[in-house]
């Protein structure tokens, strides 16, 4: 059923979702620190619940989309449920939040601009 839903949504969708809604999150919560609101946190469970539904992996093969299905997966959803989990972090965690955040947005910035 929601498999169908992401057939719906254009690619552009897909990157302007990353550079202005999670990246943006991703810098404030590196930003702000200890002083991050809970209501911050809180969207990195949407977050996940958007990957849960939204990012369907079909047929594992080696190729590009599957890997980036798989990374979102084994990789980001388990670190966004960590960081909304947590809260609490050293100041050198909140500096790698802060730099991950700068990668997302320059990285889906260069992904539409590919794709434009």
């Amino acid at each position: 059923m929601f498999s169908n839903i992401r057939t719906l949504i254009p690619m552009k969708v897909i990157y302007l979702v990353h550079i202005f809604l999670v990246a943006p999150t991703l810098l404030y919560i590196g930003y702000k620190k200890n002083s991050t609101p809970n209501i911050i946190f809180n969207l990195l469970y949407l977050f996940c619940l958007g990957i849960s539904l939204l990012v369907v992996v079909r047929n594992i093969e080696f190729s590009y989309w599957s890997l980036i299905k798989l990374m979102h997966y084994l990789i980001i959803l388990p670190l966004f449920l960590y960081i909304a989990n947590k809260r609490n972090f050293t100041n050198a965690q909140y500096n790698s939040i802060f730099g991950l955040g700068l990668i997302v947005a320059v990285y889906q910035s260069y992904k539409l601009y590919l794709f434009i």
